[in-house]
């Protein structure tokens, strides 16, 4: 499933004229694991013809569209679960990464830390052993927000 959904212009550069439509590609992809979510932001130029601002650019738009309640409910759900399919951590190491990191995203670094936590090797959601960083895990969408990321892609 997937929804392109426009929100109007926006003034980007500041020059007191809204000229840059801003657009939003979202999507919900089904795997083997389960659903995985998407959302993809492009910033248009004043011809429509070439993004000025585009990927994964939700916190820089949330400037221009943070009153938008659709945006605000797509904001909140990109950063919970975006590609709820490719963590590197389990819950429980990502979680303690986010409350004790004060480097910049580093995997060696990331490692060494767990380690001396005693988080580097834990039991992952299928209950078996998992070493940092070794694979992509998925990490599964509650079912109220499921439903929630389903109704904005139906529209």
């Amino acid at each position: 499933m997937k929804r392109t959904i426009k929100f109007g212009k926006i003034d980007f550069y500041g020059r007191g004229r809204r000229t840059n439509e801003v657009t939003l590609d979202v999507e919900l992809r089904d795997t083997d694991k389960g659903p995985e979510f998407s959302v993809c932001g492009d910033v248009w130029n004043n011809l429509r013809t070439d993004i000025v601002c585009g990927g994964q650019c939700l916190d820089d738009l949330k400037e221009f569209l943070g009153g938008n309640v659709l945006f605000e409910k797509i904001h909140r759900l990109w950063k919970a679960y975006h590609c709820n399919g490719m963590h590197a951590g389990t819950p429980e190491q990502e979680s303690w990464l986010k409350a004790h990191r004060t480097w910049r995203s580093d995997y060696d670094k990331d490692c060494e830390c767990l380690k001396k936590a005693g988080l580097y090797e834990v039991v992952d959601l299928d209950g078996k052993k998992y070493r940092y960083g070794t694979a992509w895990l998925y990490w599964p969408i509650p079912a109220e927000d499921l439903a929630e990321i389903m109704e904005i892609i139906a529209g």
